[in-house]
């Protein structure tokens, strides 16, 4: 039997943005925002708004055998990443609500080489 007190009128809303721009002397800066919209949950504490925006700058360099991107890169620039799980059965409805690693950033060194094969070229 259902308990008066729980609803199955819940919503979770999922909105995704990201993009990339060249800027000068061969930088790309990136950046991507994924909202999550709580409504209708029980417990008052998950009916929120959550932004999570992460946020990168790259600089290339173009060397002999390859490129070179240098990278730093700021995962949850406004702290508020959470994680929420549902399960709904005909007996039962549990919310699982936990907290997730905090903001945090990361720099990156990666060499990419050109592999393709000298017959190739002499081709």
């Amino acid at each position: 039997m259902q308990q008066p007190q729980a609803t199955n009128n819940y919503q979770t809303t999922r909105l995704r943005s990201d993009f990339t721009w060249q800027l000068p002397w061969d930088v790309e800066l990136q950046s991507d925002i994924n909202t999550l919209i709580y409504k209708g949950y029980s417990e008052r504490s998950i009916n929120q708004t959550a932004i999570r925006w992460n946020a990168s700058l790259h600089k290339y360099f173009q060397l002999s055998h390859g490129t070179l991107s240098v990278g730093f890169k700021v995962y949850d620039i406004l702290h508020q990443a959470n994680s929420l799980q549902t399960s709904i059965d005909q007996f039962s409805r549990i919310e699982n609500y936990t907290n997730v690693m905090p903001r945090y950033a990361l720099l990156s060194l990666v060499y990419m080489t050109n592999w393709s094969s000298k017959k190739r070229s002499k081709e």
